[in-house]
C-alpha cells in the first residue's frame, strides 16, 4: 500500500538539498527558456562523475546508456503534482507552467542512467515472487538517490537568489530550475514506488544474508 505520508517530506528534502547547498552560485539574471535550463544543466552533469565508474560497472549500469525518453504517464503525472502541492514552490503554477517543468523534468532524466538503476532494482523485487533480498535493493535505491542528490548540487543552482528575491529574473529562473529538480526527484520516487507494487506479494521473505541464519 502507498505511503502517502512520506511523499510531501520526500519533495521538501528534494528542494532543501538545493536551497542548502553550499557551493550554489550566481546565475544570470537574463531571462532563459526551459529548454536552455535543460541543455545547460545536461552539460554541466555529463561533466559530474558522482558515482564511482568502477562501483558502477560492478553493477552493471553503464554511462550514456538510457533510452530516448523516460517514461512517467498522466497517472504518474497526477500523482506527483498532488503531492507537489503541500510544497511553496510549486503553490501557484498555471497547468501550462506544470506541464512545462514536468517536461522539462523528464527531459533531463532521458539522457542519464536512470532506467537502468530503476531496471537493476525491479529485478531485485521482481526476480522471484515472495522473496526479495533487500539489502542488495535497498543498496541500490541508496546509491541511486545518492547519485540524484550529488548531481542536483552539480547544477550550481541559484538557490540564495530563489530565496532572496523571488521576483525577479535570476530568482524566478532559479524558482524554475528548482522546481524542475525537485520533479526529477519525485519522478525517481514514484517509479520506485510502483515497482514495489508491482511485484509485492503478500508474506514476502527477506532472503538477505541477515535474514538467512
Amino acid at each position: 500500500m502507498r505511503n502517502l505520508s512520506t511523499r510531501p517530506r520526500l519533495i521538501s528534502a528534494i528542494l532543501c538539498v538545493l536551497i542548502f547547498a553550499v557551493e550554489a552560485c550566481a546565475q544570470s539574471s537574463d531571462q532563459q527558456s526551459l529548454g536552455d535550463v535543460a541543455k545547460a544543466q545536461r552539460k554541466q552533469k555529463s561533466n559530474a562523475q558522482v558515482i564511482d565508474d568502477d562501483e558502477m560497472a560492478r553493477r552493471g549500469i553503464h554511462h550514456g546508456t538510457g533510452a530516448a525518453t523516460f517514461d512517467c504517464d498522466a497517472d504518474c503525472m497526477q500523482e506527483i503534482r498532488r503531492f507537489a502541492q503541500y510544497n511553496k514552490y510549486y503553490k501557484g503554477m498555471t497547468d501550462e507552467q506544470w506541464q512545462t517543468a514536468f517536461a522539462a523534468a523528464k527531459d533531463e532524466l532521458a539522457p542519464g542512467d536512470w532506467n537502468e538503476w530503476l531496471s537493476k532494482i525491479e529485478q531485485e523485487y521482481c526476480r522471484t515472487p515472495g522473496k526479495v533480498n533487500f539489502a542488495q535493493a535497498n543498496s541500490l535505491i541508496n546509491d541511486m538517490f545518492k547519485k540524484f542528490t550529488l548531481e542536483s548540487f552539480a547544477k550550481k543552482i541559484d538557490t540564495m537568489a530563489a530565496l532572496a528575491h523571488p521576483d525577479d529574473a535570476s530568482g524566478a529562473e532559479a524558482i524554475r530550475q528548482m522546481r524542475i529538480d525537485g520533479l526529477e526527484g519525485s519522478i525517481l520516487h514514484e517509479k520506485l514506488t510502483r515497482i514495489q507494487q508491482k511485484c509485492y506479494v503478500p508474506g514476502t521473505q527477506d532472503t538477505s544474508a541477515a535474514h538467512s541464519k
